[in-house]
């Protein structure tokens, strides 16, 4: 039987916390084949050798190019990842700050600050901004021959209650770093190392956590992952569609923490994150509003 997400307690060093995760952008066959066999197979990305890898700036964004993908990250919303293009197509919706594939976190208990608030309206720094698109500013970027670092001090999602305004945004007590670069042995990886470190005094408890969160376009609305009880070997994955807003769907079962948005020809995004706990939820929106969502489930302590 699958356990509940509520059954095992998991927690990370308080202060400290780092995480990489693989995003790899393909074509997503429907073979039983298992998420890492697909990359190791390599059968159905394009086939061509990257050429070497460059990195650049235009405008706000900062590009990682190897010829094959090009990753682009907000540095006026905190580096959060607003690009994935392959082929033309990007499938990372960047509307505002707050979607993107970026770290948001949570507290399980009331924020003392703004009273009995919790969730969004309580200790919530998002890597790329507020609610009203005041981005997190970078402390700290840099362009390297194959990889881009960036680190930021994240604002509240919600300034109001807690001495802010629509004009002030609200700095949260952590600092995000982040390092992004294309795995050696595929051209279609991407990794993306993150590292949150907690400078406040006070503490914040266990909290499902959007570690990362991740927002497609619409157009990519299948949810594909593999959910059955025998994980890596070689098992056929499941096709589902995420519910509409205002539901997000129940705990998702995902013993081989990846899973990944694609189109009707199977084209998408998967990320994979090792190590998280073994579920994910997600949601989807109306056409007009172009979002499909996803996030990873880990369960983490800040003090």
């Amino acid at each position: 039987m699958n356990a509940s997400p509520c059954s095992a307690k998991i927690r990370a060093a308080a202060s400290l916390a780092s995480l990489s995760l693989v995003a790899a952008a393909f074509a997503f066959m429907l073979h039983s084949r298992s998420f890492s066999q697909r990359l190791q197979a390599n059968s159905n990305v394009l086939a061509a050798a990257p050429a070497s890898t460059r990195t650049y700036r235009e405008g706000s964004r900062l590009y990682l190019d190897n010829g094959t993908v090009k990753v682009g990250l907000e540095s006026s919303w905190g580096g959060a990842i607003a690009e994935v293009v392959w082929h033309g197509m990007n499938f990372v919706n960047d509307f505002d700050a707050g979607r993107e594939i970026q770290v948001a976190l949570y507290d399980g208990d009331p924020y003392l600050p703004c009273g009995d608030c919790k969730g969004a309206e309580g200790w919530d720094p998002v890597q790329g901004g507020d609610q009203h698109k005041n981005g997190s500013p970078l402390t700290e970027q840099a362009l390297r021959a194959d990889s881009i670092y960036t680190k930021t001090r994240p604002h509240h999602w919600i300034p109001e209650n807690k001495g802010g305004s629509k004009d002030s945004p609200v700095p949260s007590d952590v600092f995000i770093e982040q390092w992004v670069s294309f795995l050696p042995d595929n051209a279609t990886g991407v990794k993306v190392h993150y590292k949150i470190t907690h400078f406040g005094k006070d503490r914040h408890t266990n909290a499902f956590q959007e570690f990362p969160a991740v927002y497609v376009n619409t157009g990519f609305d299948r949810f594909v992952y593999y959910g059955g009880e025998a994980p890596w070997t070689n098992a056929p994955v499941s096709f589902m569609t995420m519910p509409e807003r205002p539901k997000t769907s129940p705990p998702i079962y995902d013993p081989e923490d990846w899973g990944g948005f694609v189109n009707d020809e199977n084209v998408g995004l998967v990320v994979f994150v090792p190590g998280q706990y073994p579920y994910v939820s997600g949601f989807r929106t109306l056409p007009e509003a172009r979002k499909k969502f996803l996030s990873p489930r880990s369960l983490l302590v800040w003090s």
